[in-house]
């Protein structure tokens, strides 16, 4: 059995469409985000069917084994983001495989080391702006609904982007640090119909 936060099956490759065995997969599927509690890592800290892109070099976005003092969401590891420039932009992205016409409840957990690095990250699928979290020093929790409208490929496949960005002060060493764990992407249950 695969851990918990982990798809069933492998993401797409982003800048493909999903092929009609992918689409099946992603319609039986109870989970659609692969390794959304970071539990999957390389030797390099590569969280595993995660991207990252910058302009930046003073931004970045690793897998990070969480201490017993700060502990992740839930595991061991947890996603992290230190920038050293106020105001550097960084994208993690995942290329999601949906099933049309179903909706999702997406959500995720967030945190930063300090409030005044004034970190954020907004949660955007297929273009769509979720919402945006500016977290506390404790793991706080945001979820919103999504749907997919369409009923073909080019609707099943989209992408999921997180955007980080911190715009405050740093600690001593001017680091600003932002975590995020147990993003998670399920279909809504449909009622159940009491009459049958």
């Amino acid at each position: 059995m695969l851990p918990f936060f982990i798809s069933e099956f492998p993401p797409r490759q982003a800048g493909e469409l999903a092929t009609e065995e992918q689409i099946r997969a992603a319609c039986d599927a109870r989970e659609l985000i692969y390794d959304g509690g970071f539990e999957m890592s390389d030797v390099f800290e590569h969280a595993a069917g995660w991207n990252s892109t910058t302009d930046s070099v003073a931004i970045y976005f690793y897998d990070y084994a969480a201490p017993e003092s700060s502990p992740a969401q839930s595991g061991e590891r947890n996603g992290r983001v230190i920038s050293s420039q106020s105001g550097a932009r960084i994208r993690v992205s995942q290329a999601l495989t949906l099933c049309p016409g179903t909706s999702y409840d997406f959500s995720a957990y967030s945190r930063q080391e300090r409030t005044s690095s004034e970190c954020s990250a907004e949660f955007v699928i297929g273009g769509q702006s979720l919402f945006l979290a500016q977290p506390g020093t404790s793991w706080e929790f945001g979820s919103e609904r999504y749907t997919v409208t369409g009923s073909d490929a080019e609707a099943a496949s989209v992408d999921l982007d997180i955007i980080f960005v911190c715009i405050g002060s740093g600690d001593d060493d001017g680091s600003r640090v932002i975590d995020i764990d147990d993003v998670s992407m399920t279909p809504v249950e449909s009622p159940v119909d009491d009459e049958k």
